[in-house]
């Protein structure tokens, strides 16, 4: 181990001294099929869902902030780092909120596409 090593740490990427590698397309197929097994059945189903309403609440926040950009400033909240973090605090829950009762619903619509992507392999 080298010295910058040393200070730096271990890197992010580092395998097991046990660890295969897979260098053919069809040894990549054949490990992707078996981690999709686990995956094909309904019990996973409740964290794709879980999943497209986090997705959708980022995309909903984006939208927040875009918007939120195109109104003057001032007026009831102050605009120091405070008000910015209260700001981006209450749009990320508002985007959370909108994401969980499904109002755009975005969520459903990716569930549904990846639901039948899933089905179809």
């Amino acid at each position: 181990m080298d010295a910058i090593a040393a200070v730096r740490g271990p890197s992010l990427v580092e395998f097991p001294p046990n660890a295969k590698t897979r260098t053919s397309k069809t040894q990549f197929q054949q490990a992707l099929n078996e981690a999709a097994k686990d995956y094909d059945n309904d019990k996973n189903d409740e964290k794709l869902k879980e999943a497209c309403q986090e997705l959708e609440s980022v995309l909903v926040y984006q939208m927040i902030r875009a918007m939120r950009s195109t109104v003057p400033k001032g007026g009831l909240i102050d605009e120091g780092f405070g008000g910015e973090v209260f700001e981006s605090m209450l749009d990320e829950e508002f985007a959370r909120q909108m994401a969980k009762t499904g109002s755009t619903g975005l969520a459903d619509l990716i569930f549904r596409q990846l639901t039948i992507c899933r089905k179809s392999r």
